[in-house]
């Protein structure tokens, strides 16, 4: 067989015809001729027969020039010898290079350090640091429950009547927010039946609101509600019964008098009463006289404060809470009626069927927002509770009004 030329680069040295070790007696002899160690060593290429190390150590000029350990090295650091310096020296070399004033975070304190205006606590000698705050997670409900009371009065009776109340969110934004809401109405204690019975037959949207897992408990879907802007969530109806006295009670009257230069001086008045309970409760009332084209400008109007508005035929006061509770008496009646007086220039057949096809009036009274427990409650004394994993009341989202068109 031919032989195979090596690659290049692969190439070993050619040592067939290198003499092997010489034989024992020859290096015996060698070592006795001085300077034959030397050539014997570069002829073998090994400095030492013994290469384990199993026979004694040998001592020669090379070991004796050996330089010896620093001193408190440790003998078995391999690194003895190099350029790092043991973990003693450099801990000792850092101690001795840290500038006076500081202190250790051993545990270790220093002396000097009060000297350069550092105290041992940054909250005060003797005070322990603030434990680290809870975070905060704000809960922002977005369903709020109204009830508002509807009336017509005429001849100073009141002829119907009824509460229609209403879950809904607290705006089109807040749809956004939550994806899914619980929420529940829940009767007074001790129970209101009327409202109980209306709970029972109350109308929930189709599509926004759905049966939850407990009973009396409904989920409001946010996404399935944007469709349906302005839609209830839940609706309920109470009868008049539900909510006794009234809120709201009126009277208004007419008159005319006949003036020397042949013109007329009209006159109407409305009295009004509102419940005590619904008074200390109450923002505000607002009572608007809606007038017939044939009466112009009020001549009069008392109480001070009234505004006119001539395109919109309408003449209105508006009463804060405070003088609206001064102004009543123990049952609630107004001890100053409103008032308001017109010259008429016309026939007296055509002013009479003015007033009585034309003229009336509406009472609105608004709940205080920020009535005990954060709102004004609701008249029938329901709550809600909301939430999305745990229900919680939310008194400050139960608002109620009242409203009540009078007819003379």
């Amino acid at each position: 067989m031919q032989a195979v030329p090596p690659r290049p680069g692969f190439q070993l040295p050619d040592t067939s015809n290198t003499a092997g070790p010489p034989p024992p007696q020859a290096r015996a002899a060698a070592a006795a001729v001085p300077g034959a160690a030397a050539a014997t060593t570069a002829a073998t290429g090994f400095d030492d027969d013994d290469i384990f190390g199993f026979g004694a150590p040998k001592k020669d000029a090379a070991a004796a020039a050996k330089p010896a350990l620093p001193a408190g090295a440790d003998p078995n650091d391999p690194f003895a010898m190099s350029d790092a310096a043991p973990l003693t020296v450099a801990a000792a070399a850092a101690d001795a290079k840290k500038p006076d004033g500081w202190q250790d975070f051993d545990g270790k304190k220093d002396s000097n350090k009060k000297d350069l205006g550092f105290d041992d606590n940054a909250f005060g000698a003797g005070a322990a640091a603030p434990a680290v705050a809870a975070p905060i997670v704000p809960a922002e409900p977005v369903l709020r429950l109204t009830e508002c009371w509807r009336g017509q009065a005429a001849g100073g009776r009141l002829v119907r009547a009824g509460v229609a109340g209403r879950v809904e969110w607290v705006s089109e934004g807040a749809k956004a927010k939550v994806h899914t809401v619980q929420f529940m109405v829940q009767p007074p204690e001790p129970a209101n039946n009327f409202l109980a019975a209306a709970l029972s037959a109350a109308r929930r949207h189709p599509a926004a609101t759905k049966q939850g897992r407990a009973p009396g408990v409904l989920v409001a879907d946010g996404i399935a509600a944007k469709p349906h802007p302005g839609a209830p969530l839940l609706a309920y109806h109470l009868p008049p019964a539900a909510v006794a006295p009234p809120p709201l009670q009126a009277r208004l009257g007419t008159s005319s008098q006949l003036l020397p230069d042949g013109r007329r001086l009209v006159t109407l008045g409305l009295h009004y009463a509102v419940n005590p309970r619904l008074a200390a409760r109450a923002a505000g009332l607002r009572a608007e006289l809606r007038l017939p084209a044939l009466l112009e400008s009020p001549a009069r109007a008392a109480p001070g404060g009234a505004t006119f508005d001539a395109k919109a035929r309408s003449l209105a006061w508006e009463l804060p809470g405070q003088k609206l509770a001064a102004g009543l008496d123990n049952g609630g009646g107004a001890a100053e009626p409103l008032v308001a007086c017109f010259v008429f220039g016309g026939e007296e057949a055509a002013l009479v069927a003015a007033l009585a096809q034309r003229l009336s009036g509406v009472l609105t009274l608004r709940g205080a927002a920020g009535g005990a427990g954060g709102g004004s409650g609701s008249l029938s004394g329901a709550s809600l509770a909301q939430g999305v994993v745990d229900l919680e009341l939310t008194p400050a989202l139960c608002s109620w009004s009242a409203e009540l068109e009078v007819k003379a």
